[in-house]
């Protein structure tokens, strides 16, 4: 991967550092992850490679704990799967405000913050949209 994102960056040369990770449907409509850099247009894109729009809309944005991976090398993964699972059965609670925007997607952000063993950090961006009220 580190070869094929420095190719990346030295093609598409973007504005700053930063990939999306993001579950889209193939042409079967099975999902699968794609992790792309964040462009202002596709101008320099070649055709081998795919392109994906996301939506302007409100999202909340979560940002992991620190981990130190220099004795577990799976702890920024486990961290990332944790703080989803924690979106998921905290922030969407009854109580929340929110409801998930199911017309937009979410995704992870990673930028120069996560690429150390020690404290390695990235941030999910979830779709929300106000908690339509219900009836009395």
């Amino acid at each position: 991967m580190e070869g094929i994102e420095g190719r990346l960056y030295r093609e598409l040369d973007p504005p700053k550092h930063g990939e999306i990770g993001i579950f889209i449907p193939d042409e079967k409509g099975i999902p699968y992850y794609m992790l792309g850099l964040i462009v202002e247009d596709f101008s320099k894109v070649r055709k081998q490679m795919k392109t994906l729009v996301v939506p302007a809309g409100t999202y909340a944005v979560f940002t992991t704990a620190n981990v130190d991976q220099t004795y577990n090398p799976n702890a920024f993964a486990e961290i990332i799967k944790a703080t989803w699972e924690g979106v998921f059965i905290h922030f969407f609670d009854e109580s929340s405000e929110f409801d998930y925007d199911f017309s937009k997607k979410d995704f992870e952000y990673y930028d120069e913050r996560c690429h150390s063993e020690v404290d390695p950090i990235m941030e999910i961006w979830v779709p929300i949209k106000q908690k339509e009220k219900e009836n009395a």
